[in-house]
């Protein structure tokens, strides 16, 4: 049965029966709202380019950071699924991030997991334009989901970026927070860098 958390919440990464989680999916989605009426879709017609990010940490230090443009950290233990550039389609799942737990190199005790809207000031855009955002944790072993938070839209006007949760590995136990920290910048990676600083150091 899914663990549905809010904001702030923590949870071990640890099944009922007390078996831990190997290896897992983090899973983030998000939907554009639609445009009401015809002027309004005809003149509101960008596309919406949402990337998700994973950025691995020994302690404060940001050791990797793996994106559309870098897809495997060092030893592949964190893989990306790739790019959706326009946010839009069926599947529930826009982007994914596959991570082997156990295979992680061991000075990496923290992976936050981001997502900014690329152009965003160009393109007038943010995330009060967008709905439906999740992020969820589906167990590889057994294929099932895990946890999920689900992030509110409400507030949301003017941010482009957002940090929609983490995993933090304490007394050699990994934990996953849900965050839902909002940003008015971060459309590219070297400003994600010093959001992601910022909020571990205010955080840990």
């Amino acid at each position: 049965m899914t663990i549905n958390l809010q904001k702030g919440e923590v949870v071990a990464l640890k099944e009922k029966n007390g078996s831990t989680l190997k290896s897992i999916k983090v899973c983030l989605g998000w939907d554009p709202k639609k445009n009401k009426g015809f002027f309004s879709s005809l003149f509101n017609r960008s596309e919406f380019d949402l990337d998700a990010s994973a950025f691995l940490l020994n302690d404060d230090n940001i050791s990797e950071i793996i994106y559309y443009g870098h897809l495997k950290n060092t030893n592949s233990s964190v893989t990306h699924s790739g790019d959706n550039l326009t946010g839009e389609g069926k599947i529930l799942d826009k982007e994914q991030i596959h991570i082997n737990l156990n295979e992680l190199p061991n000075d990496i005790n923290t992976i936050v997991f981001t997502v900014n809207i690329y152009m965003a000031n160009k393109r007038n855009q943010h995330f009060g334009k967008v709905e439906n955002s999740f992020i969820r944790i589906e167990n590889k072993t057994n294929k099932k989901e895990f946890c999920r938070y689900e992030l509110s839209g409400k507030g949301f006007n003017n941010y482009k970026s957002m940090i929609f949760g983490l995993l933090k590995k304490v007394d050699d136990e990994w934990k996953f927070k849900a965050c839902g920290e909002g940003s008015c910048y971060g459309s590219t990676i070297p400003e994600l860098k010093g959001i992601v600083s910022n909020y571990i150091k205010k955080n840990n």
